[in-house]
């Protein structure tokens, strides 16, 4: 297996790695690395409105080797498959396939979450017409995919079944009426089905309202406490766990936040983020849950020279229930990080805390140039020029 030294190694092109980037002061002296399975690293906040149309790709994402390139790094197009950070060392695939190792001095770990299969073996893993927002990266790919695949088979009014009501199923429902009812002859009829009792469950009644009646408006179907179990691609059919069929061209799986350890021994449970598996055979400390397990100081627990961020962690100080999954607490972590990489290949200095903030501004598209918005338990819900 072929090894490389390095200073630096960051893991995953996540919204907090991609910042060191630039936030890190490149010396002559340093062997920096960024080590990604794609080239591109995508602000998942702007996807719904890219799938609406509202944005082209270039406008939602960021070249990570034209980035590395510019500031001094080293990029790598590979998959991570291993870390031991007792030992220091980040396995990979590279693009032929072959394994490589990285030995670092300080490395952070930004590899995202992944969508956990909530089907059974009768249904088909590989369908096209099953999209999952997970990986984000080609999560609008997929929708033109489908799309395509539909219009090929002269489709005239699609069937859309949306998984999970929480703000990514919200606004993809959204995005995905704007985007289907210029795409075929007839508006599409889409089915958004929550596990809970409600939609945006953690946010306020008014926000609640607002998103339901303009979900309403265009026709959406709302079905809450309700479990999908089962796609059937040829019946265009799905089936919820009453053992009751829906009609659906395509599924999108947009589901709350879970991990496989969570779901052992439990059936007809939806999908959602999860820890990737590869974690699990790694030497990183776990929560229950899959999830890398940190202190405030962005640094695993144990472990002072390796550091996690983004979905893929869990603060200690929380034990894993806060914060949630999203972009914006990664951003915020990004210069916290950057210190205190600093600091740590310094070996001097005082580390700073990370802290996520009880409250943002949180967006919500309702089409192409509107839009909920909420904080502070505030609602307002206007145009978004």
């Amino acid at each position: 297996m072929s090894t490389v030294q390095a200073d630096v190694v960051l893991v995953g092109g996540g919204h907090a790695n991609i910042q060191v980037i630039k936030l890190l002061k490149q010396d002559e002296a340093l062997n920096c690395f960024l080590l990604s399975d794609s080239g591109y690293a995508y602000y998942s906040g702007m996807i719904p409105a890219h799938v609406a149309g509202v944005y082209c790709e270039d406008a939602c994402r960021v070249d990570l080797k034209a980035l590395c390139c510019q500031q001094g790094w080293t990029f790598i197009l590979g998959r991570a498959n291993f870390i031991d950070p007792s030992k220091r060392i980040i396995q990979y695939v590279g693009e032929n396939d072959e394994q490589y190792q990285l030995c670092y001095r300080v490395a952070s770990i930004d590899v995202g979450s992944r969508t956990r299969w909530p089907f059974g073996d009768d249904t088909n893993s590989v369908s096209p017409c099953i999209i999952s927002t997970r990986p984000i990266n080609i999560l609008s790919k997929k929708i033109a995919d489908a799309v395509g695949l539909l219009q090929a088979k002269s489709v005239i009014q699609p069937f859309v079944c949306v998984v999970g009501a929480g703000a990514a199923g919200v606004e993809l429902t959204f995005a995905l009426y704007s985007k289907l009812q210029v795409a075929f002859t007839q508006p599409p009829m889409i089915i958004l089905v929550s596990s809970s009792s409600t939609i945006l469950p953690t946010y306020s009644r008014s926000t609640r309202q607002k998103a339901a009646t303009a979900l309403q408006n265009i026709g959406v179907e709302i079905r809450t406490n309700e479990r999908i179990v089962k796609f059937d691609e040829d019946k265009s059919l799905v089936i919820n766990d009453l053992g009751h069929s829906l009609k659906a061209h395509i599924v999108v799986l947009a589901c709350c936040a879970h991990s496989p350890a969570f779901f052992i021994g439990v059936t007809n449970i939806q999908s959602g983020p999860a820890a990737h598996e590869w974690l699990e055979s790694s030497q990183v400390p776990l929560d229950t849950r899959g999830f890398i397990r940190i202190e405030n100081t962005l640094q695993l627990v144990g472990f002072s020279d390796t550091y996690a961020v983004g979905d893929c962690a869990s603060l200690d100080d929380y034990h894993g229930t806060f914060p949630p999954k999203a972009g914006v607490y990664a951003v915020m972590e990004g210069p916290i990080l950057a210190r205190n990489i600093k600091i740590t290949l310094a070996q001097h200095g005082r580390l700073k805390q990370y802290y996520p903030q009880r409250e943002f501004l949180s967006l919500i598209i309702t089409g192409r140039d509107c839009a909920i918005g909420t904080k502070w338990g505030f609602t307002m819900q206007g145009r978004c020029d």
